[in-house]
């Protein structure tokens, strides 16, 4: 999480340093993205990289897609929204808030079993040797399964090895994929998070397993522009993330991509 925090800093200083090279003009066009958590990291580089090169104020809210779905329903100022499911553009969708030819896949995550490094375990022969062995004697950190995507692919999975129902009343719910990865760190425990996240703590965290993806719906992240009066500037931002040099710094995070 510190290595985290230690990158968030030295992004958002580049990006002030960034927007003050050509001011705060009204003539300065800008973009608003509201994003899943996860893509903290490589959302706020690239952003920062466009701003560089196009002169385009690029602003980010992260958080969970029901709270950003609730803040888009209510009027908040918004041109791209980007989410760890197809379910929450769907939402947008069906309720006319997006232009459907601007959706996108972006980039794909997995899920994985981990525990804190400080935390003794033995070795176990299989994912689901090493749930039953795990869960039954610790209590667990998932993202919750109501409010996060984090936490409703892991709850799919789970039910897919059947496990669900015999483990729920041992997990500890995070707010968010970073949240549940710092709680399973301080905590000195074990849990389910994105692998990015993994990656980003490794530092801190050990890898226990990886579930196969057949046990969950694909941990997509797919884009889409949001019907508005900025809707040029935004479809730019979009294709861009769909360029090279934006796979790049995806996969530089552990990211999957096309």
């Amino acid at each position: 999480m510190k290595f985290f925090v230690l990158m968030l800093m030295l992004l958002f200083s580049l990006n002030a340093q960034a927007k003050s090279e050509f001011g705060h003009s009204e003539n300065v066009e800008s973009v608003t993205i509201l994003a899943s958590t996860s893509l903290t990291i490589p959302l706020t580089e690239l952003a920062l990289k466009y701003t560089r090169d196009h002169a385009v104020d690029v602003n980010v809210v992260y958080g969970n897609s029901v709270d950003l779905i609730e803040q888009i329903d209510e009027g908040e100022p918004a041109d791209i929204a980007i989410f760890s499911d197809f379910a929450g553009i769907r939402n947008l969708q069906g309720n006319g808030l997006i232009d459907p030819k601007t959706i996108s896949k972006i980039a794909r995550n997995r899920l994985v079993l981990v525990s804190s490094k400080k935390k003794e375990l033995p070795n176990f022969k299989n994912l689901e040797a090493a749930i039953d062995g795990i869960f039954s004697k610790n209590l667990s950190v998932i993202g919750d399964p109501v409010t996060t995507n984090l936490g409703a692919y892991t709850k799919q999975a789970l039910n897919k090895l059947g496990r669900w129902d015999k483990f729920e009343r041992f997990f500890i719910l995070g707010l968010n994929s970073a949240k549940t990865a710092d709680l399973i760190i301080k905590s000195q425990t074990v849990g389910v998070i994105y692998a990015t996240d993994y990656d980003l703590n490794s530092a801190n965290l050990k890898l226990i397993a990886t579930f196969p993806e057949s046990t969950h719906k694909p941990v997509e992240y797919t884009g889409a522009v949001l019907i508005g009066d900025n809707m040029a500037e935004a479809r730019n931002f979009l294709k861009y993330l769909s360029s090279s040099a934006a796979k790049q710094v995806l996969k530089k995070y552990g990211f999957g991509v096309e």
